[in-house]
């Protein structure tokens, strides 16, 4: 659809939304605003077999503005046409480019389309009418039945049931994911009369393809549980995973706040490296200080000269946020860049942050902070004991 908007339409369809907008809650002016939404609709370069093309007409396919645009565009056309084609005993209902039409019986459907197309020679509409009182409509089925309307998923005559394998390579999140999915998209649009019928079908489906008889029953539980939910949680706060938080969200949870345990990265997913490459410019660092016996342990993927200039600037701006500035500014002590020094290097970025929070554990130090992780007194001991600070401990 988005190739066959036609784009001085869209852009007339655009400024009109913005009449009714505030213009300070826009992140500039509504003139320069328009002016830069014209010139990305206006712009439509492509490429194809490596030859640069200029599209002419139309919005381009990919852009996050096209379907705004078009959204616009028909809603412009469906007030001013659209609705003043139909009957007005008709119902009209959209959905991007879906329509669906309700009018009584006695009307002409190929004269209303007819009529729908005259008024664009870019926007055409195709017709399917009800037929023995069946009518898809998306991925819905309408039934009319009597003086009511039934529903039930839509299935396509072509359709294979060609779905995700349980001994497939995909994880069991994913597949429970997938077959809950098929469930609530049931419950939410089937009619009482062909629900059972429909949840027979999605199990026999998924046992065709090998999952489980328990995982089917406990993923309709679940889909029947977000169904009947009035008030869904829909809000998380990930806290670092202790028994008091654990007690904090069981109490919580009626309120409304579900509390997520996060257990945080363990030392072997720190130290595992994600890439060969090292060099020497990746180093833990020692800045003494000129006053007293401690020192500040860092660690950087961009050498010591780097990280020495870029400490003095924090000095130099009083930039609290640097432990050494701090230093400086409670004790009176400058740091001795003379005897700054490399203490190891050549090291991946897992082992830089393992490495570091060793030894602002084990040596008198003025870090804010204890590093990426926490070692525990008796493990850092025993890592330095072993001499051993480029790998994790066993």
């Amino acid at each position: 659809m988005f190739t066959n908007v036609n784009i001085v339409g869209a852009i007339d369809a655009i400024k009109e939304a913005l009449q009714s907008i505030d213009e300070n809650s826009l992140p500039i002016g509504k003139r320069d605003y328009i002016q830069l939404i014209e010139r990305c609709m206006r712009f439509g370069s492509f490429k194809f077999n490596n030859q640069e093309y200029h599209q002419l007409d139309g919005l381009p396919m990919g852009s996050p503005l096209s379907a705004v645009a078009a959204n616009l565009y028909l809603e412009v056309l469906e007030r001013d046409h659209f609705l003043k084609t139909i009957p007005n005993e008709a119902h009209w209902f959209r959905y991007v480019d879906d329509c669906l039409l309700i009018s009584p019986t006695n009307t002409d459907a190929g004269e209303i389309l007819s009529k729908l197309n005259e008024i664009t020679s870019n926007i055409q509409f195709t017709m399917e009418i009800e037929s023995y009182g069946h009518l898809p409509f998306l991925d819905t089925e309408i039934i009319r039945r009597d003086s009511k309307a039934l529903f039930r998923v839509y299935r396509k005559p072509t359709n294979k049931d060609d779905l995700l394998h349980f001994y497939s390579a995909h994880n069991e999140r994913t597949k429970v994911v997938v077959v809950i999915g098929f469930f609530l998209r049931a419950l939410r649009i089937c009619s009482r009369e062909f629900i059972e019928d429909k949840i027979l079908r999605i199990k026999s489906t998924f046992r065709a393809l090998c999952y489980p008889e328990g995982l089917l029953s406990n993923s309709l539980r679940k889909a029947r549980d977000i169904r009947q939910r009035k008030n869904p949680i829909n809000r998380k706060e990930i806290v670092p995973g202790s028994d008091f938080s654990r007690l904090l969200g069981d109490a919580v949870r009626l309120l409304g706040l579900e509390v997520v345990n996060d257990t945080g990265k363990g030392i072997k997913q720190l130290v595992t490296p994600t890439s060969s490459i090292t060099n020497n410019l990746s180093i833990i660092y020692k800045i003494p200080c000129s006053g007293c016996e401690k020192s500040y342990y860092g660690e950087s993927y961009r050498g010591l000269e780097t990280r020495i200039k870029e400490h003095k600037a924090d000095l130099r701006h009083h930039r609290l946020s640097n432990a050494m500035v701090n230093h400086v500014e409670q004790e009176g002590h400058l740091p001795d860049w003379q005897q700054a020094e490399i203490i190891r290097k050549g090291l991946r970025k897992g082992q830089r942050k393992v490495i570091e929070a060793l030894y602002i554990s084990t040596n008198s130090n003025i870090n804010q902070k204890v590093g990426n992780i926490k070692w525990t007194k008796y493990t850092a001991e025993y890592a330095k004991m072993r001499n051993c600070p480029n790998t994790a401990p066993t």
